[in-house]
């Protein structure tokens, strides 16, 4: 098995979107921000069991990589992945910094899941700004569109149940609103379709 050159510069990539999203966070946190709870949001108890679906988009950057480096087919797709990913990524980032979207996290209880979650707080950026739109939907959506037909069948439905699980655990532990988990996932698909014509305008 030969890795090539090209796949070293998206491995690059990769580290450089890890460092903008970083940053853009960091930056955004000095922003003013601002406050948009809806009542669904306020009617929707915290559930700490569901960081384990939350925790699951840790999963889909090394399932990526180990399908790239042992699958061909999938290396052929690199390409659109990352062009769809920085896509994404503007758009995200204008909205972190033009919409520092904040709020209070819910105190966790004092159970093995709370706890997991509260570590899982700790991590984020303080005070937090970067919610809008909730790029935990986005990436496992580029993740599984870019694993189309590469992957059986069988693996491509647990893939895309990992992503809803992702999703909607993403309001349920409170670290986004609906309506950011929503924007996040249709922003997932936006930039894949967005990815596909510029390929074929440059080729």
């Amino acid at each position: 098995m030969q890795i090539s050159r090209r796949f070293w510069i998206h491995a690059f990539q990769g580290l450089l979107w890890l460092g903008v999203i970083r940053g853009s966070g960091m930056l955004a946190g000095t922003r003013p921000g601002v406050t948009f709870n809806t009542s669904l949001d306020e009617a929707l108890p915290l559930v700490p069991e569901a960081v384990w679906f939350y925790l699951l988009l840790y999963a889909f950057p090394p399932l990526m990589i180990g399908l790239w480096i042992f699958n061909g087919n999938a290396r052929a797709g690199i390409g659109r992945f990352f062009l769809a990913l920085w896509i994404a990524t503007g758009v995200a980032v204008f909205c972190y910094l033009a919409w520092p979207l904040r709020f209070d996290y819910a105190s966790c209880p004092d159970t093995f899941s709370g706890r997991t979650l509260a570590a899982l707080l700790s991590f984020d950026f303080d005070p937090p700004a970067n919610k809008f739109p909730a790029f935990h939907a986005t990436l496992p959506v580029l993740c599984c569109l870019a694993m189309r037909g590469v992957v059986p069948r069988s693996w491509m439905v647990c893939a895309w149940i990992a992503a809803a699980g992702v999703a909607v655990s993403a309001f349920l532990v409170e670290q986004h609103l609906v309506m950011d988990v929503v924007a996040g996932a249709a922003l997932g698909f936006l930039a894949w379709a967005l990815s596909s014509l510029i390929e074929r305008r440059t080729i």
